[in-house]
């Protein structure tokens, strides 16, 4: 629960927090259904974010940043929920399920929220 909680204290994550319902267009909209697989990471992106949603999961909305060293995301769940996760370092090379599995981790760790 704590990792969750960090949003409380960021200024990024408050400002993407605040613009998800200051439409009429947000990060969350754009078409992240049709010829997808939200199985996969990176195959179905909207307008600001993608969606990730492993087989019997709870979606995830994800913006990742990818710069040699320090990586980031910005993680919103199904009821807005905003996480911004800032890391130094990178996955270690040739390891392929390490974001996956970052992903999960994240999810669950977040507290059970309602049902859309």
């Amino acid at each position: 629960m704590a990792i969750w909680s960090v949003y409380e204290r960021s200024g990024l994550a408050k400002l993407v927090k605040n613009s998800l319902d200051s439409g009429p267009l947000t990060i969350l909209d754009g078409d992240m259904e049709v010829d997808c697989d939200p199985t996969e990471i990176q195959q179905c992106y909207g307008y600001g974010l993608y969606r990730y949603q492993p087989q019997g999961e709870k979606p995830l909305y994800i913006h990742g940043g990818k710069l040699p060293g320090a990586t980031s995301a910005i993680i919103v769940t199904r009821d807005k929920g905003v996480l911004v996760w800032l890391g130094a370092g990178a996955h270690p090379p040739g390891d392929e399920d390490a974001l996956a599995n970052f992903y999960d981790f994240i999810r669950e760790s977040i507290p059970e929220t309602a049902e859309p």
